[in-house]
């Protein structure tokens, strides 16, 4: 708040010593609105990809406006909540399913995936 403050009270005084830095516009993206990659899972895309994925459709207690990523697993459609980080690289095909502690795992382009919470469709 006193950064705020003291940033307010200079302009008060000097509004020219405000000044801009100019971006580069070739590097500008836009990220649209959609839910990338329609909502679904692609394994072999890397795990830390497919984990940041999950965790950005969480707004836990609140549904999300993306929905619940989708995935093929096994032959069957599910809903992936949580996902965990093993760090253990992966050595099968992507997609490929194995029992984990607790739970199941999943290979990735470089590791396996633990499916913390998930859910068949």
């Amino acid at each position: 708040m006193i950064l705020l403050q003291r940033l307010l009270e200079e302009l008060s005084r000097d509004p020219a010593s405000l000044f801009g830095i100019p971006q580069d516009l070739s590097r500008r993206r836009y990220f649209g609105r959609g839910v990338p990659q329609d909502g679904r899972i692609a394994w072999n895309a890397p795990a830390r990809r497919i984990h940041d994925f999950v965790r950005a459709c969480d707004y836990h207690p609140f549904p999300s406006p993306w929905g619940v990523p989708r995935a093929q697993l096994a032959g069957r459609e599910i809903e992936v909540r949580k996902t965990v980080l093993t760090g253990e690289p992966a050595n099968e095909l992507p997609g490929t399913v194995r029992a984990g502690d607790g739970g199941l795992v999943v290979a990735t382009a470089d590791e396996w995936l633990f499916l913390k919470r998930w859910a068949p469709l």
